[in-house]
């Protein structure tokens, strides 16, 4: 992380604009739940943060390509889990694909 976004931390942290974990209140739960009124706005404010990816995708596919792709997939997960279908994932290849593995060399 960049020096002047700790510092940036810090200074939010003594101005008790922001709270460490332990010293959360029912206020700050409050403010965060207002923010993101449900996780699917957590995630999509989360994937806004990466400007140069954002530019990227721009450039490249005139959308934001990689925020659509990841609420698409989290619209999928959340639709497996209220129906209790297994979620098929539509990355290829997918997660954690045998092929991909690191495998050591035997001597």
């Amino acid at each position: 992380m960049a020096k002047a976004a700790v510092e940036e931390i810090v200074a939010m942290i003594e101005r008790r604009e922001l709270r460490l974990a332990e010293e959360e209140t029912a206020e700050d739960l409050a403010r965060l739940k207002a923010s993101f009124p449900a996780p699917r706005d957590a995630v999509a404010y989360i994937v806004d943060t990466f400007p140069i990816v954002r530019r990227n995708d721009e450039k490249q596919h005139g959308d934001y390509r990689t925020k659509l792709m990841t609420l698409d997939i989290y619209d999928r997960m959340q639709e497996a889990i209220a129906t209790g279908e297994p979620y098929q994932t539509i990355l290829s290849p997918p997660p954690a694909d045998p092929r991909l593995a690191y495998h050591e060399e035997r001597a």
